[in-house]
């Protein structure tokens, strides 16, 4: 790990090509870089609840949980549908009880309880804020739309949805495994399981994602 000053930075990156992948093209990309140790974060309005992503877990969220709590935000820990809250705190990891047969929709619904359960531990606040990756943010989006089993008009609970690579017209990577026969049983780099009720989810064109971009508005 090389420690770098806040500013603009140029990142590139390429793969090398194999048996099986073809060599990617060099990308680059500037990105605007902001170094947390520099001063105490200021915290947030609401507890932040981190989602993790397709074929992850709450572990995901490792080295940037200890970056916030470093800048004095408190951990509530990690949680999941049937998880008790031990107290107040700044932000808490997600977890879902499964990460390859449940819907866009069961994620969210888990997500609603994990909700309800952050809510319930620090009462003096009525909203959350979400940030989900890859298809943490699916989820995120399958409860706020209304297609987790709860009406979310009748919670209104979320104050902002941050999504970080999440792919909302589906996945690529996904849809080149598929077409692969040499890409199942999680034998890929990405551990995809292409019979999964996730992966199929994943496919560019799916129901689920239909269902979530036909969303009115």
């Amino acid at each position: 790990v090389t420690m770098v000053t806040a500013g603009i930075c140029t990142v590139a990156a390429n793969q090398d090509g194999n048996g099986s992948y073809s060599a990617a093209p060099q990308m680059t990309q500037n990105v605007m870089l902001a170094t947390l140790g520099a001063q105490a974060l200021e915290k947030p309005a609401y507890p932040v609840i981190f989602i993790h992503g397709f074929n992850s877990d709450a572990s995901a969220w490792g080295k940037f949980s200890s970056a916030l709590r470093a800048n004095g935000w408190s951990d509530g820990g990690t949680l999941r549908a049937n998880s008790t809250v031990p107290g107040p705190a700044d932000f808490y990891k997600s977890s879902f009880s499964n990460n390859h047969e449940l819907t866009f929709s069961e994620q969210g619904a888990e997500l609603a309880h994990v909700i309800s359960a952050v809510l319930a531990a620090n009462p003096t606040k009525n909203k959350v804020i979400l940030v989900g990756h890859s298809m943490g943010g699916l989820a995120a989006r399958a409860y706020l739309q209304g297609q987790a089993g709860v009406r979310y008009s009748d919670r209104n609970d979320v104050d902002a949805l941050i999504t970080v690579g999440t792919p909302h017209q589906g996945s690529l990577e996904a849809q080149r495994c598929f077409e692969k026969s040499s890409c199942a049983a999680g034998l890929d780099f990405f551990h995809f399981y292409p019979d999964s009720k996730a992966f199929q989810a994943l496919l560019p064109g799916s129901y689920g994602l239909g269902k979530l971009n036909s969303f009115p508005g």
